[in-house]
């Protein structure tokens, strides 16, 4: 009986964990914009990897018996979570985090604006060097393709 309410303890805290490593996904969400393809990727990829860790822990635990008050406590620790930590957890969160990437954020665009601007200018000044390369090779070629002809008509 001991060993049958650990386990089920245990499966209460596989579900919390669990939900606590989707609030994490959820808080790189909102710090940074995800399409839908990436969100199902990741949602996915979320999902598979809890189905393994329950399989591990399922089979660690109860030596790969399933139970069905495993399930219910996968599933209560993921209320008890949800209900108890974790909105809280996730605006607390973006608000700790989003501090620092205010700061970070603007001298960084600040220096893209001034990479681009570089970049406008010395795509100019590379259009304008070479018309003048061009204009110049025209004219030393036509003067001496002239000069060429000059001296044949005379021989």
């Amino acid at each position: 009986m001991i060993h049958e309410l650990l386990f089920f303890f245990c499966s209460l805290a596989s579900g919390a964990l669990l939900s606590f490593v989707y609030d994490w996904i959820r808080f790189f969400r909102k710090m940074i914009r995800h399409s839908s393809v990436a969100v199902a990727v990741t949602d996915f990829c979320y999902w598979i990897g809890g189905a393994l860790f329950l399989f591990v822990v399922f089979y660690q635990k109860n030596d790969g018996i399933l139970r069905w008050y495993a399930f219910v406590g996968v599933v209560g620790g993921m209320l008890v979570y949800i209900l108890v930590v974790r909105d809280r957890l996730v605006n607390f969160l973006v608000k700790m985090f989003s501090i620092p990437i205010k700061l970070i954020k603007k001298p960084i665009k600040r220096l893209i604006f001034a990479f681009r601007r570089c970049r406008i200018i010395l795509c100019g000044l590379k259009r304008g060097i070479s018309s003048f390369y061009k204009a110049f090779y025209k004219t030393i070629y036509k003067t001496s393709w002239k000069k060429r002809l000059h001296k044949s008509e005379k021989k």
